[in-house]
């Protein structure tokens, strides 16, 4: 899964609604839905991190990998084991882009 995963973000699609989202939550929309006068609302890169996260896990639980548990535990399952993976097995942490590529540190913070 995760190396699913690493290529559907890399796609150029993918690459594409992170930029987009990252675009629209620089500015906010004035854009009007429908009749309901809801505002437009952009995705942001979460949003868009999720739904490929679930794309996969959809993708892995159509050909049986998750056993008979039921439909909406199993996806949720599988979201927190693909989530965590890394961190339960370090050896992985070389497939995912954004493991190899974290540069978030623990540093010494002071105010």
């Amino acid at each position: 899964m995760l190396t699913r995963e690493n290529a559907l973000r890399l796609a150029p699609e993918t690459q594409r609604a992170y930029e987009k989202a990252e675009a629209g939550s620089l500015r906010v929309t004035d854009e009007v839905l429908g009749d309901d006068d809801a505002f437009a609302r952009c995705k942001d890169w979460l949003e868009v991190t999720d739904e490929l996260q679930r794309r996969v896990v959809r993708e892995f639980a159509s050909r049986g990998d998750f056993g008979d548990a039921e439909p909406g535990f199993r996806e949720e399952r599988a979201l927190r084991a693909l989530r965590s993976a890394t961190n339960w097995y370090p050896s992985l942490r070389c497939i995912p882009l954004y493991v190899r590529f974290n540069r978030a540190r623990t540093g010494a913070l002071q105010v």
